[in-house]
């Protein structure tokens, strides 16, 4: 499986899924790469990558100093046979929309 292009509300949970299977039961690592870089965990469970191969990134683009978090992301998956990589994902951030309040001003 390879991860998809997705838009995620800004301070959300951003997951995106990656899976592979190698030959003859060898065993397969996944990491992943934004903007053509290996991404590190930040050490605060922030951003993770999980058990089954997803990488998970935790209150998405909520503060100015993760705005870093949109970008192309790609899934690297490596056994004693070889690497592959998936295609790219783009994910971007919304933010919420804020109601509007109206003021009601001089009546007749």
């Amino acid at each position: 499986m390879e991860p998809r292009s997705t838009v995620v509300l800004r301070s959300q949970l951003a997951l995106l899924n990656c899976s592979a299977v190698g030959v003859a039961g060898s065993k397969v690592s996944i990491t992943w790469r934004k903007d053509g870089a290996e991404i590190v965990s930040d050490g605060a469970g922030r951003v993770t990558v999980l058990a089954n191969g997803s990488l998970a990134i935790r209150r998405f683009c909520k503060k100015r100093i993760h705005e870093t978090d949109k970008g192309v992301y790609e899934c690297v998956a490596s056994n004693d046979v070889g690497t592959i990589v998936s295609r790219q994902a783009l994910l971007q951030c919304a933010g919420r929309f804020r109601v509007a309040k109206f003021i009601h001003c001089c009546s007749n």
